[in-house]
Order: structure tokens, then sequence, then C-alpha cells
């Protein structure tokens, strides 16, 4: 099993301002880590590619618009074929904070993930978070739920967290199509009009 020094595990919370105004909250996470990931670019891309569920549409190459533009033409296709559909569009909101370690932990083994690159990044997300506001920092605080926003693994960690959400919701509700892009989820449902 692979332990990162105390020092490595420390990440520095700032505030960027959003365009829409508000916050948002981004770590930045120590030197070795960053770059240890870095250089394990490719192990941790090719778990990507090879777990994403057929509802997964933030895949390399893709891009939010694109995913929203696919929908938006769905649903017109269908309303100019004469089939009545009915979309519903969820923003996960502050899924990263809400991610449960442990549960991810177990979900992410079940998928295979790698498991030098699975711990060495829930010892950074579970490691001592420091906010930053200006000039002051604030004492540590350690966590244990939440991802941070920053790490390199946080986007995939949050597909692992839920992957088997979904893959239950496929088939429970098969005539259902439900796709997703991180934290956004498209729900939508169709049929003949007038049934």
């Amino acid at each position: 099993e692979c332990v990162l020094p105390l020092q490595a595990l420390i990440s520095l919370l700032v505030l960027l301002l959003k365009p829409e105004g508000g916050e948002r909250c981004i770590a930045l996470m120590a030197m070795l880590y960053r770059f240890w990931m870095r250089s394990r670019r490719g192990l941790v891309g090719h778990w990507t590619e090879e777990a994403a569920g057929f509802w997964d549409d933030a895949v390399r190459g893709s891009a939010p618009l694109r995913a929203a533009l696919v929908r938006a033409f769905m649903d017109e296709s269908a309303q100019a074929h004469g089939i009545a559909c009915a979309s519903i569009l969820h923003d996960l909101e502050k899924l990263y904070d809400l991610i449960d370690i442990l549960r991810l932990s177990d979900g992410a083994r079940l998928l295979n993930y790698p498991p030098i690159a699975l711990s060495l990044g829930l010892q950074c997300h579970l490691g001592v978070r420091l906010l930053s506001a200006g000039d002051c920092v604030g004492r540590g605080v350690l966590p244990d739920t939440g991802l941070l926003a920053g790490c390199g693994q946080a986007g995939d960690f949050a597909r692992a967290a839920l992957y088997w959400v979904l893959h239950e919701a496929h088939l429970r509700f098969p005539t259902v199509s439900l796709r997703e892009y991180v934290d956004d989820l498209h729900q939508r449902a169709e049929g003949l009009q007038g049934t």
C-alpha cells in the first residue's frame, strides 16, 4: 500500500469568483500528488474509458454544450415526428460535498479502479483542509466526506460514486432514458401522443 507523506495530504482551499456570481471552492493540492497523478494519467484515463456507463456523456472528446445540444435535438426530433416526450434536467447541487468516501472506495474497487491511484487520491481527499480567503488561512479541518474540486481524480471519483446508482435506475426503469454529465442528469421518456 502506498502512503503519502503528511505534508502531501494538506490541501489549501481557495475561493474563485463564478462568472454568474457567487464563489466556487477549489483545492490547491500538494505538488507531489499532482505530479504523481499527471505521470499516471494514462492509467486512470484507461479506467475512465472502460468504466463509463452507456449513460455517461462526460467522456473523452465531449463537452457540456455538445451533450445539451444532443438532448435538445432528441426532444425536437421527437416533436417533429409526432412523438410526445418529457425531459427533466437535474443539477446535483453540491455533489462533490456529499460523496461518502467509504462508499466511494467500495464502489470504485468494484469497478476495478486502479488501486494505487485510488489509495493515494483518497488519502488526499481525507487529508487536512485549510480554507484561504484573502490573506487569511483558517485552521485545518479533517473531513469525513466530500471530494475536492481541483483534484485530477475528482471527476472519476464522482463517476464511480454515481455508477451504481445510475446502473440500478436503468434496471428499475428501462423505459426512461437517464443520461449523465458529471453532476447534471437528464431524464427523458417518450411515447406516441394520446397514449
